[in-house]
């Protein structure tokens, strides 16, 4: 028998191994074909899924959250009237809620009982009672601003980016025996965009906080206060349900903060800027204006028309763009000033008298 040829098995060894390669980069561009698609796939079905997997629940979050922002909350005892100088006790006064915002001890709460009172009782919910000084309190809003001497409190933020989602979740938190907290879970069940035309903003907030308490803050899943329930100093029938937005407290609160008094409000007025959520819901545009969060009962901008949710354009002869450029172009001097505003989408006019 003769022996098969060197060259010839070195040419079948050769194709064979072209052959392999060849296979092989077919199956690499194939793949490489099918693997879009299928990242696609993932990224739209899977990761989607992963991510509501791995989201906690809103009752699972629940006692994470209280323990978080319980040490914040305390009690406000009013006791015995202002002219009396016996110490009340708190246990049995009525009492109001607040919010510590501060680490060096600011609080903020309902002021539409604080007015006469030197000191006001404090209760932390680890038991400790400090007294408070009113600092601030503006009566158009409801808000007030007391302090306590002391420093590394634990502290409370308000979600000061947009208006609330109407359906977002949260809950109430109180200590009503000024130790430890009571829960009271709900939503937020409707904007005073959805109620009709008001004079102030204000979310709405289901089931309403019980306990009859003012200064009960409303806190989102993040963590931080939604609304707070106060009440402006004429309203001597206020809804617990119906609460201050944290934005508009935001900013009345940094003012207090600031130069220990309430915003100015010219003409009756205060203005924030306009967000993009809230831009939505009144059918403005984003890019322009001072959104009117509150108007003063009885003021000129009351008698002109002026309602919350009324964008400003423009003021006298000045664009407006933001909530400081209204202020500087409500000159309180002015026998009258013409705006130009959006209302429901549509563009209005009307004149502030002083």
């Amino acid at each position: 028998m003769s022996a098969t040829p060197p060259a010839m098995s070195f040419r079948k060894l050769a194709i064979t191994a072209a052959v392999v390669l060849v296979l092989i980069v077919i199956g690499v561009v194939t793949g490489a074909q099918l693997w879009r698609p299928m990242a696609t796939v993932e990224r739209h079905v899977v990761a989607p899924i992963q991510r509501v997997t791995n989201r906690a629940s809103p009752s699972e979050m629940l006692p994470d959250l209280v323990d978080t922002a319980c040490p914040a909350v305390v009690r406000i005892g009013l006791g015995v009237p202002p002219a009396s100088t016996a110490k009340p006790n708190l246990l049995a006064s009525r009492g109001l809620a607040g919010i510590v915002v501060s680490s060096d001890g600011y609080i903020v709460t309902s002021g539409r009982m604080l007015a006469g009172r030197d000191t006001l009782p404090v209760q932390f919910n680890d038991g400790r009672e400090l007294d408070a000084k009113l600092v601030a309190s503006d009566p158009l809003s409801g808000l007030a601003l007391v302090k306590v001497d002391g420093r590394n409190f634990t502290t409370l933020q308000f979600a000061d980016a947009d208006l609330p989602r109407t359906g977002a979740w949260g809950f109430s938190l109180t200590s009503p025996a000024g130790r430890g907290c009571a829960v009271q879970p709900g939503v937020i069940a409707q904007d005073f965009v959805a109620g009709g035309e008001a004079l102030r903003s204000s979310i709405s907030v289901g089931p309403t906080p019980s306990g009859n308490v003012e200064g009960v803050p409303f806190i989102g899943s993040d963590g931080r206060v939604l609304g707070l329930s106060v009440f402006p100093d004429d309203d001597s029938a206020g809804d617990l349900g119906v609460l201050v937005p944290g934005d508009v407290a935001a900013r009345i609160v940094s003012e207090m903060l600031r130069s220990g008094a309430p915003p100015a409000t010219p003409f009756g007025i205060v203005a924030e800027d306009l967000g993009p959520v809230l831009a939505k819901r009144l059918g403005a545009d984003r890019q322009r204006g001072a959104v009117v969060v509150m108007v003063k009962p009885g003021s000129p901008a009351d008698i002109a028309g002026l309602k919350a949710g009324d964008v400003v354009l423009t003021a006298g002869e000045s664009p407006i763009s933001g909530a400081s450029e209204l202020g500087r172009a409500l000159d309180p001097d002015a026998p009258s000033i013409d705006l130009e505003m959006v209302r429901h989408g549509e563009r209005q006019q009307l004149t502030l008298k002083s």
